[in-house]
């Protein structure tokens, strides 16, 4: 007996096909061709903290933070660097040289605001990054650890206060153009200012961000009105490549201003500065490296956000600043070795 066999109407081939295609995936463990595939990450990488460059003044601080948290590092490996000079090339080709596909996490304190697209790639293929003391363009979707540059303006202007005794007229030291740190601290200054009933300001300038016009704004300034008592500057231009031969300032006046660096602190003992307004930096690093291990466990951090509170630094509490400066740049061989100080200053924070 002859069979006769019939065709499939095309219709219900374009119905089995899909079908048979998905029953086939699932109980044959075929595997769909996917182009470009995103790298396997590794289970266990390494988390790199990268400075501005070993010459700026937070380096060894921000070094010596991150070696004395590598045990709570989670089983993470440590990489600590920074570029020889402050230079977006230098720290671009930095990041470049690390291994994308074991970096789990990135704390950087960037050199300019503009490597925020570098570090959004770096977001995109997984890596946890946390930006220290300086925002990048674009960076909103990344925890932060800095300064609270709002609180360290108020402080500047109590300071400013605390130097001309309740009462007297200040002059101001500004920038229009300066960055996100210098806007925030203006408007702590100002709103600061508009509660404090003895501070006169008689005359903002703007140095434009450079310090020979800062100064020459000053020693002008001093020449036209000798009894003004005092002056903010919203940032460190003045005192920036400051000489022994610089004289800008009577006796009765002085500067306020942010920044308390060693290089600054003769003019401090000098009177040249009355405060210096500043921040326990070892806390800025500390805080970005957990949130970075939260975020390279692949969890949300509890903040996204750390701002260390301000120092006031005077001739009254220099000398804790100043052990505590250098106690914060130990590594922690050395760390463990030298005594713990016995006080604080009454104004430490």
């Amino acid at each position: 007996m002859r069979h006769s066999v019939r065709s499939t109407p095309p219709d219900t081939l374009r119905r089995f096909c899909p079908a048979a295609m998905v029953l086939a995936l699932l109980v044959g463990g075929c595997e769909p061709q996917v182009t470009n595939p995103v790298p396997r990450r590794a289970a266990v990488g390494f988390i790199a903290l990268v400075g501005a460059s070993e010459e700026d003044p937070l380096w060894l601080t921000f070094r010596a933070a991150a070696e004395s948290y590598r045990p709570n590092l989670a089983g993470f490996e440590l990489r600590v660097a920074a570029p020889p000079q402050a230079s977006v090339a230098d720290q671009l080709a930095l990041l470049r040289s690390f291994d994308p596909a074991q970096m789990r996490g990135l704390c950087i304190q960037p050199v300019d605001a503009a490597l925020g697209e570098e570090l959004q790639l770096l977001h995109q293929k997984g890596v946890a990054v946390v930006t220290m003391m300086t925002r990048v363009v674009g960076d909103e979707s990344f925890p932060h650890t800095g300064v609270d540059e709002m609180a360290v303006g108020r402080a500047m202007a109590d300071a400013a206060l605390e130097a001309v005794d309740g009462k007297g007229a200040i002059a101001v030291v500004d920038h229009a153009g300066g960055d996100r740190a210098l806007g925030d601290r203006r408007v702590g200054f100002s709103e600061r200012l508009s509660a404090l009933a003895g501070l006169n300001v008689l005359r903002e300038f703007d140095c434009r961000g450079t310090p020979d016009t800062a100064r020459t704004q000053i020693r002008d300034y001093m020449e036209r009105f000798p009894r003004l008592n005092g002056w903010v500057a919203l940032d460190n231009w003045p005192l920036r490549q400051w000489s022994a031969q610089t004289s800008l300032l009577p006796a009765s006046c002085q500067i306020v201003s942010c920044k308390p660096y060693p290089e600054y602190w003769p003019l401090i003992l000098d009177d040249t500065c009355h405060a210096l307004v500043g921040a326990r930096y070892e806390q800025i690093a500390e805080h970005a490296l957990r949130m970075c291990v939260t975020g390279a466990q692949g969890q949300l951090p509890t903040t996204r956000t750390f701002l260390a509170p301000p120092v006031t630094v005077t001739k009254q509490n220099l000398a804790w600043f100043r052990q505590h400066w250098f106690d914060t740049r130990k590594m922690p061989a050395e760390a463990a070795a030298t005594p713990a100080p016995t006080s604080t200053p009454d104004a430490a924070e």
